[in-house]
């Protein structure tokens, strides 16, 4: 029989004071990521907000949705208005989907394609890639609604966002297929 050169009380001790720590970290680990905004959810919440809010300002009958510097002055607005200073940028589409005119702001961001909604009335989301570069893309969330310009024609506004890097990850870890073994 072969005797451990660590007395029993020790060893307790050890394994005691190990499994303290184990189950510390799990609850840290469950509190930090149930604080945190799970994919895009939040994102989501947010950009439909700032989409009805830009829809509205833009519907005013002393609005000018033409106007560059008047989406400029949106873009700024939006920036300073969340928590965690985000980039925006801002297109405004016909019904036909032809561009009516763009924020000067962030332009790679208001590159995005157009997407109309069914109904003008609703807020369509969809993620997107816009091109950085050549060679790179980012991944973008957009939000559309529409509204009625100074001549009463239907415009469109919409509004986008990059995707947080974190939200990204864990939006491709849950929407990846998984393995039955």
């Amino acid at each position: 029989m072969r005797s451990s050169f660590l007395p029993l009380r020790l060893k307790l001790t050890f394994w005691s004071v190990g499994v303290f720590l184990v189950i510390q970290a799990a609850v840290a680990g469950v509190w930090i990521l149930g604080r945190r905004p799970f994919a895009t959810s939040d994102l989501d919440a947010d950009l439909r907000a700032k989409a009805e809010h830009v829809a509205h300002a833009l519907s005013e009958p002393d609005a000018a949705p033409r106007s560059r510097n008047e989406l400029d002055r949106l873009v700024q607005e939006l920036t300073r208005s969340g928590p965690d200073l985000r980039a925006f940028g801002i297109e405004v589409w016909t019904e036909e989907g032809v561009l009516y005119s763009r924020s000067n702001a962030n332009e790679t961001l208001a590159s995005a394609p157009f997407e109309k909604p069914d109904d003008p009335g609703e807020v369509v989301l969809a993620a997107q890639t816009v091109a950085l570069d050549a060679h790179n893309e980012a991944l973008v969330r957009a939000a559309t609604r529409g509204f009625k310009g100074p001549d009463h024609e239907q415009l469109y506004v919409q509004v986008t966002t990059p995707v947080p890097p974190r939200a990204e990850a864990i939006g491709a870890l849950l929407a990846r297929p998984r393995r039955d073994e």
